[in-house]
């Protein structure tokens, strides 16, 4: 839950859903404005880690030092009405973040990977945090770039039932995806590089769900063999098309929970959805 604190600022708590208990002071936003100077810090995304032992916090100070700054902050596993020791600033040592931080997204080995800027604050490579280096950011190694092109933009995300990270490399209105399951594999392709179009990839039962929008069909859904794709003979491991390019059906958004897909579809002039 997010609030207004004491100080002003905001304040991120979290509260044992299943056996209730106080709820547990995350961050405090207004204990961040004298290191990102200005009159105002703000909580511009928080994602836990799967033990929700850890939780990175993106902040965005007001001030002249106005970078997204990630800080990792350890809150203990949620034991109900005890509240667990937390590391946020305010309790214990000030923790440090790391600037020109754009996207992050935990790994299936505990490890966090976040996109850092260059001085014209774009998003150019890919490192990966250690939950056992601390607060000591120079240590993280660099798992993708840095992409030297200008006009390239990275993002970081992760499919969502947990099983690969992606990384996107936006170029206006195009785009490519790779994908990797554990830190020791190496990114694959999933998405060819094609002019005037855009992708978002889910991994779904043994295989990927890839959306396309642009030029080349707009809520076109098709999927890429994943045992092409692990042993690197198929390319981007397309095989067929699961929703046509359509003038009536258009695909705007999917979602996957357990081994259930659910489409969001827009067809003949009205909002559907459908699921598999």
């Amino acid at each position: 839950d997010a609030s207004p604190s004491e100080a002003g600022g905001i304040a991120l708590w979290r509260r044992a859903v299943m056996n209730g208990g106080d709820a547990q002071l995350v961050v405090d936003s207004s204990e961040w404005t004298k290191v990102l100077g200005g009159a105002q810090v703000f909580i511009i995304l928080c994602k836990p880690s799967d033990d929700n032992a850890h939780v990175a916090v993106l902040l965005h100070g007001s001030g002249p030092e106005n970078a997204h700054h990630l800080v990792v902050l350890t809150v203990g596993v949620p034991t109900g009405c005890q509240a667990v020791s937390a590391g946020h600033v305010g309790k214990g040592k000030p923790i440090r973040g790391r600037a020109g931080v754009s996207s992050v997204a935990w790994t299936r080995t505990g490890t966090l990977l976040y996109t850092v800027s260059d001085p014209n604050s774009r998003p150019y490579q890919v490192l990966e945090h250690q939950l056992e280096d601390g607060d000591f950011y120079e240590h993280d190694r660099c798992v993708y770039g840095p992409v030297e092109d200008p006009a390239i933009f990275l993002e970081v995300s992760r499919t969502k039932d947990l099983s690969f990270n992606i990384i996107y490399a936006n170029r206006g209105p195009t785009c490519a995806a790779w994908v990797r399951d554990v830190p020791s594999a190496a990114w694959t392709p999933v998405t060819p590089t094609q002019p005037d179009s855009t992708y978002v990839v889910e991994h779904w039962r043994s295989g990927f769900l890839v959306k396309q929008t642009g030029a080349a069909g707009s809520g076109v859904l098709w999927a890429a063999d994943a045992n092409a794709l692990s042993q690197g003979t198929g390319g981007t491991g397309r095989s067929h098309e699961v929703v046509p390019c359509s003038t009536t059906v258009t695909t705007l958004d999917m979602d996957v929970f357990a081994e259930w897909l659910v489409l969001y579809q827009y067809c003949h002039h009205q909002q559907r959805y459908q699921m598999s």
